[in-house]
């Protein structure tokens, strides 16, 4: 899995980590439009398909067993891995201490939550971990600001996935379609032209 990679190689040059987040995005987008969530995105959760030289080429998402329905958009309970990578707005719905990414209070509290917009932030974290080698600690988003070794294009995505209200993040499908992604687009799409964008990054 990712995280055993990046414990024994380190972080993900840039381009590289780009091929792993389109992917998942692939897989994430496949299940937000059926109305599904996946509800405990990390890196734990993500297998490397391929290698080549070193570097992953294809990765499949996995672990479906917090998985919910969402056909009402937003979610009362929670299955998942607590801590790091939850949204702020699931942790203020468990109690937990409130994280919104800039070290402060999140603005927006509700009491219940949009489990794709969860799993987008929770995206995001595992995102920057991949180009980092470490999961962050603190305010997320002042360090993406201040971190001159992450692209501006990487940093700009990060932020638009970790916005405070969940409302303002981008959704998968968005997401897919940012600058970050340029390269990534011309050499996924023309893989995929057989599979019609069929969910062929998730594990059945």
């Amino acid at each position: 899995d990712l995280l055993e990679h990046l414990q024994k190689r380190g972080q993900c040059p840039e381009a590289e980590a780009a091929i792993v987040v389109y992917q998942i995005l692939q897989a994430l987008a496949f299940m937000h439009e059926r109305d599904m969530c996946h509800r405990d995105v990390k890196l734990e959760n993500v297998l490397i398909g391929d290698l080549q030289h070193g570097t992953i080429t294809n990765v499949k998402l996995s672990d479906y067993g917090a998985a919910a329905l969402c056909r009402c958009k937003r979610r009362r309970t929670f299955r998942g891995t607590k801590g790091i990578m939850m949204a702020p707005e699931v942790m203020q719905m468990l109690n937990c201490k409130v994280w919104d990414g800039d070290g402060g209070p999140t603005l927006y509290r509700p009491s219940d939550y949009d489990g794709r917009k969860a799993d987008i932030w929770s995206l995001a974290v595992l995102m920057f971990a991949l180009i980092k080698g470490v999961y962050p600690r603190g305010a997320l988003r002042r360090q993406i600001s201040r971190d001159g070794t992450i692209s501006y294009g990487a940093r700009n995505l990060l932020l638009s996935l970790l916005a405070a209200d969940p409302a303002c993040r981008l959704s998968a499908r968005e997401a897919m379609r940012h600058d970050w992604f340029a390269d990534v687009r011309k050499v996924v799409e023309h893989d995929d032209t057989e599979k019609k964008d069929n969910g062929g990054c998730i594990i059945q």
